[in-house]
Parts: C-alpha cells; sequence; structure tokens
C-alpha cells in the first residue's frame, strides 16, 4: 500500500476518485458535444446525470454511499474530488443557470439557483428512508429515477424562468427583497 499510494488518506483519495469516474461511466454527463442544444435540454441532460448517479442500484452504488459518507465527514480527499470534478460540473451548471435567467443574472442568483437545483437531486437519495416512512408507495426503479429526473427539470426551469422575468416570488417581494440577515 505505501508504495503504490504513500499511505492510507492517498489511498482512499484513490478510492474517491474511482468512485466517481465509475459513476460517470455508468451515466455520463452530455458535455461539449451538447453544447449547442438548448439550455433547457442541457438543464435535464445534467439533472438527469445526478440524479441517476446517486440512485445507483446493486455493485455501483457504493460510490453514492461512499459520496454521501464524504460530505457527513469530510477528508482531504473531498478537496482533490472538488477540483477535479465537482468544481467543473458545478460551472457547467452555472453556465447552463446563467443562460436560463438571461441578462438580468448576478453571480449570487446564479449560486443560489444551482444550490436549489442539486438540493432537489439530493434530498430524495439523502432522505430516502424518511421518504419511505412518509410515502411508502415511492419506488426507485429506473421509471422513477427518470419520473424524478424530470419533475425537477420542469420544477427549476419555472423557477427560473420566473426568476429570468422578474415575477414576485408570490409572497410580496420582487426578486432581490426580502429579510436581510
Amino acid at each position: 500500500m505505501n508504495y503504490h499510494f504513500g499511505d492510507k488518506e492517498r489511498l482512499y483519495a484513490t478510492v474517491l476518485e474511482y468512485a466517481h469516474a465509475r459513476a460517470r461511466e455508468k451515466y455520463p454527463l452530455a458535455s461539449d458535444e451538447g453544447a449547442d442544444l438548448p439550455a433547457a435540454q442541457r438543464l435535464h441532460a445534467f439533472i438527469h446525470h445526478v440524479v441517476f448517479s446517486l440512485f445507483a442500484e446493486g455493485v455501483p452504488s457504493w460510490p453514492g454511499q461512499l459520496m454521501a459518507q464524504e460530505m457527513i465527514e469530510p477528508t482531504a480527499g473531498l478537496d482533490a474530488l472538488v477540483e477535479k470534478t465537482i468544481r467543473p460540473m458545478s460551472e457547467k451548471l452555472a453556465a447552463i443557470v446563467g443562460e436560463l435567467l438571461g441578462a438580468g443574472r448576478t453571480a449570487e442568483r446564479i449560486r443560489l439557483c444551482q444550490m436549489s437545483i442539486i438540493g432537489q437531486c439530493l434530498h430524495p437519495r439523502n432522505a430516502r428512508q424518511v421518504i419511505h416512512r412518509l410515502f411508502p408507495q415511492q419506488q426507485y426503479r429506473p421509471e422513477d429515477i427518470a419520473a424524478l429526473a424530470d419533475h425537477i427539470t420542469r420544477f427549476s426551469l419555472a423557477a427560473l424562468r420566473g426568476l429570468a422575468k422578474g415575477e414576485d416570488d408570490g409572497y410580496g417581494l420582487a426578486p432581490g427583497e426580502g429579510a436581510q440577515p
């Protein structure tokens, strides 16, 4: 182990990178070849990739479990994974969101929208046991996961389009207004 990896931390970081690579192989993210597609289609492809990666079953499910553990108790391996994999995906999502928001976008608005989209993708996986208790009929077959990805896409597009139009949020607050921390 020491000869090939140096120490346990480097071995773990290698396993973490390997896990992410396997998830990307199984559920590839349409990248540059889809750059000419409309932003809404690129958003759907992105969400589809993330949701299917999170809900992989059987042997491939261990990467998702490993990432969940890494989010709870991060190691040095997370820093490398963020730089190598997660940051480029975040930048891809930011470009899509920015395009959908249009001219009135700000870096802060894009960041918040990114977090909202990723949160919708992560919540069903992270809260799976609670969801099962609340909605025992909920299943995670491939067609259910595809329907979830479709819903997250429609929900996100509706929100992004509303924000792009400058619509208020239903609470009487125009974009940018609200309680200050």
